[in-house]
């Protein structure tokens, strides 16, 4: 039993220190080893500091894109810290829907994907007031929570993947126009 412990001990690496504790958390070198409930905190963390930032942002009709997105969405919109890339919003067309998504990012990687069925009203709002939540860590779809809190344990990779896709399709996007 001693000899199991001290194996299973040696398998496990531990996160190197850094002064920023969401950045330690959400780039662990070992995948396997990290703690869920400390990442979705931290990735709430981050959440509620970019909604309080006063964040420059860059403006896209979906006009000119391909069918699907502009058949989705009216325009999208990409915020900003300073030169690195936060928060991508879609918006949908007026009149037809009030449904948005905002996909969070940190150091270039998708965090968490939060839908609102209406999205229009103001930002910044609690957990509690959201319709879906998509957590992630290393590209990973690891929580899933709807509005009632209730956690989602029939996570779909379909939706996972779609949502990484999207996300993706998004981040080339502003790229080509920010050429």
């Amino acid at each position: 039993m001693i000899s199991t412990t001290l194996l299973a001990l040696s398998c496990t690496s531990t996160p190197k220190v850094n002064e920023d504790k969401t950045a330690e958390i959400l780039t662990s070198t070992n995948e396997d080893v990290f703690n869920k409930d400390s990442v979705i905190i931290e990735i709430d963390n981050k959440r509620a500091t970019i909604e309080t930032l006063d964040l420059d942002f860059f403006e896209l009709s979906t006009a000119n894109l391909r069918e699907k997105i502009k058949q989705k969405w009216s325009k999208i919109h990409f915020y900003f810290d300073g030169d690195d890339l936060v928060k991508i919003k879609a918006y949908p067309h007026s009149g037809i829907s009030k449904r948005t998504e905002e996909f969070y990012i940190d150091n270039s990687n998708l965090i968490l994907v939060v839908i609102e069925d209406d999205g229009t009203g103001e930002k910044g709002k609690s957990n509690l007031d959201l319709d879906k939540m998509y957590y992630f860590h290393n590209e990973n779809l690891i929580q899933e929570l709807k509005s009632n809190q209730e956690v989602e344990y029939n996570i779909k990779n379909g939706d996972s993947e779609e949502l990484q896709a999207e996300f993706q399709e998004y981040v080339e996007i502003f790229r080509s126009e920010k050429k």
